[in-house]
């Protein structure tokens, strides 16, 4: 497999002091269950976040964020709204889903019709990828342990678009979180059930969360070339963007 280079935002900032690092704020909109609690993540990072009310006019958001919380099937909101959904991620939007159920997600998923889905409840959570990414706040144990901390996984070798591997279930080649292209704009894929973790405490909701948000509106802003109002994040937090998503995330040509 040959990389694909793609900077984000965060590695133009590696001459800087961690304390003066900055995430740019974008406009999310939210649907599913736990939203309210998304929300109040999002707006506490300086993003402007809602829910969802009209489908036809979703170019008003630099990304949109569906969480699943069924285990037995997908959101209401996904199926019904596929279509709207992927004309936007082809003209340059971010959608962001955190899936529960897994199971034949290609079904309703924009441009995964191809993609390998495998429902299987773990508890760990690995980086895809160690280089770049020791001492950050995430390592191979922070998202262990959960009940369950994935839903499963996606098999990396399916995968027939431009990609980013994130973390993996522990085993090499079965994803938990990816990102990929998709036209002009990009989707995000989770199997953790991260509606079940979002008004907790643990590092599911104070410390992945908050960094896979400002991860899809760096790839928003990326896409349309923008540069929204700047908002600073801690110290921990800009360890992490660097040591993760900023350096260390692997962006691969597809399989086929």
């Amino acid at each position: 497999m040959k990389k694909l280079v793609k900077t984000i935002a965060f590695s133009s900032l590696l001459a800087s002091s961690l304390f003066s690092l900055t995430a740019n704020a974008g406009v999310i909109g939210v649907f599913g269950n736990s939203s309210s609690q998304a929300i109040s993540i999002a707006n506490n990072q300086g993003h402007t976040a809602e829910l969802i009310s009209d489908y036809s006019n979703l170019s008003n958001y630099d990304v949109i964020w569906g969480l699943n919380s069924s285990n037995s099937g997908h959101s209401s909101q996904l199926s019904t709204y596929a279509t709207d959904i992927e004309n936007y991620v082809m003209s340059g939007g971010v959608f962001m889903y955190h899936d529960r159920y897994v199971s034949n997600t290609n079904n309703v998923l924009p441009g995964a019709d191809n993609f390998t889905f495998t429902r299987n409840l773990s508890t760990n959570i690995d980086l895809a990828q160690a280089n770049g990414v020791a001492g950050a706040v995430i390592t191979d144990s922070t998202l262990d342990g959960g009940n369950s901390s994935s839903h499963g996984y996606v098999a990396e070798s399916s995968i027939d678009r431009a990609y980013t591997a994130i973390f993996d279930d522990g085993t090499d080649g079965n994803l938990v979180d990816f990102s990929f292209e998709l036209g002009l704009g990009d989707i995000y894929y989770s199997s953790i059930p991260l509606d079940y973790y979002l008004s907790g405490s643990r590092a599911f909701a104070t410390i992945y969360a908050p960094q896979v948000i400002n991860y899809v509106v760096s790839l928003a802003e990326e896409n349309t070339g923008n540069a929204p109002a700047v908002v600073s994040e801690p110290a921990t937090i800009a360890v992490f963007s660097l040591g993760l998503f900023g350096l260390a995330a692997r962006r691969f040509k597809s399989h086929a």
